[in-house]
Parts: C-alpha cells; structure tokens; sequence
C-alpha cells in the first residue's frame, strides 16, 4: 500500500480484492451461521469459503472476462440446484442424512430457511457476476465450489455407501454432465 497524492492511502486492487473476499467470506459463514440447526451444517461449509478466497487471491488473472463467460452456465447451475433442492425435499433428505451420520432429523423448517438463505446469497452472485462487483466474487466462486465441485461427489459417495438411492441423487448426476462446461468457462 502507498499513499496516492493527496496523502490518502491508496490500497491496490489485489488488497481490496483480498479484503472484499475475506468480509464476503465471512459474511457467508455468518448468514448460514445465523440460520443453521448446528454448527456441523457451517462447518462444511468453511474450508469451501477458505478453497474460494484463495482460488480468487491466486486462480486467475481477468477476472471480469471470465466471469462475464460464466454467467450463462451459473445461472444453469443454479436452476439446477433449485432442483436438487426440491429432490432433497419431496424424497427426505432431512430424515436420511442425519440418520447415516447418527443424528436426530433437521427440522424442515430450519433447514428450508437454511437453503433459502443460500440461495438469496447465490442469486445476488448472478447479479455480482453481472454487474461485475469483483470485490464479491467469492459468492459466485463459493457455489460453483460447493454446488458444481463438491455437492455432486459427495451424493455418489452418500449413494455408493447405502448402496442405492440416497437423497438427492439423481440432480447431482445434472451437476456431473453440466460440470465440464462450467469448469471450461470458470478455469479459461
């Protein structure tokens, strides 16, 4: 950091790209914080937000051209988590879960608020990718890590370990045929 010449200190553009993702982080862990049953939900959620910051600080040199490219295929993911959303619900994904790992069911209430939530965050990342607001690029980066990467693994491995069907399954499986073209426009 230098001061410019009116003496105000002038923080490059890499640093406000640093602290706006570290506060965008941070305020994502917080509102799912906010509406989550327990904090294990959270938990899973940290190392994304952590894997998100440090893909901006060091994954890319233009930011805004191919995030302009990701668009399209954003907002297809993002249907197609809407969707993913309506399959864990009508097949009992809050019943399902918690019982593989020992656990009481979520309450479908805090768990409908919690997704909400995500998704208001997730649709403000279309209209952050839009208007090219690259201080919050972490949101945008955050679901293509969570929903595209992450979300579609961990279905097939819920589904290989009860041997069959689990929750959510067959949407993440969109995720698995959709994720090369996200990945071609997200890593160009």
């Amino acid at each position: 950091m230098s001061r410019n010449q009116t003496g105000i200190l002038d923080i490059s553009e890499g640093h406000r790209l640093v602290a706006g993702a570290f506060v965008a982080g941070i305020v994502l862990v917080a509102s799912f914080a906010m509406v989550a049953k327990t904090m294990m939900s959270v938990a899973v959620f940290i190392p994304v937000v952590i894997m998100s910051v440090i893909y901006l600080l060091f994954g890319f040199r233009s930011p805004h051209k191919r995030f302009t490219r990701l668009l399209p295929y954003y907002l297809c993911a993002l249907s197609i988590q809407l969707l993913h959303f309506t399959e864990e619900y009508l097949t009992g994904f809050t019943e399902k879960l918690p019982a593989l790992l020992g656990q009481d069911a979520y309450p479908e209430e805090y768990w409908i608020i919690f997704n909400m939530v995500a998704y208001a965050i997730f649709i403000a990342g279309a209209l952050i990718i839009y208007f090219r607001i690259q201080i919050l690029y972490v949101i945008p980066v955050f679901f293509v890590f969570a929903a595209v990467m992450l979300n579609p693994v961990i279905h097939l491995l819920l589904a290989l370990n009860v041997g069959g069907y689990f929750p959510g399954l067959y949407t993440s499986i969109l995720y698995i045929i959709f994720m090369p073209f996200v990945m071609r426009a997200f890593l160009a």
